[in-house]
């Protein structure tokens, strides 16, 4: 992960699943799944507007807003002042 990049995790029914989260993807980026049935469609959404169906995403919803809402202000601040992400 690089810096500005996050993971979350979550446990259900014995199973651990990861969302990585990478900042500045650019909405045209070529994903290009490696593993059989690993991903058969990326779609962008709001995240207000993610459908229920997406039963991978769901389970992280409540992580995903919590984490937007802390890091949007931070990523507008360091734009402003012309810093990057990093406090060292």
């Amino acid at each position: 992960l690089r810096e500005d990049d996050s993971l979350l995790v979550v446990e259900n029914a014995g199973k651990r699943r990861r969302m990585y989260i990478c900042r500045g993807v650019p909405e045209i980026f070529p994903f290009a799944p490696v593993a059989r049935k690993e991903v058969s469609a990326v779609q962008w959404h709001t995240i207000d507007d993610v459908p229920k169906k997406s039963f991978a995403v769901l389970p992280f919803l409540k992580q995903l807003k919590r984490w937007i809402k802390k890091n949007t202000n931070k990523k507008r601040n360091n734009t402003s002042t012309g810093r990057s992400g990093s406090t060292g």
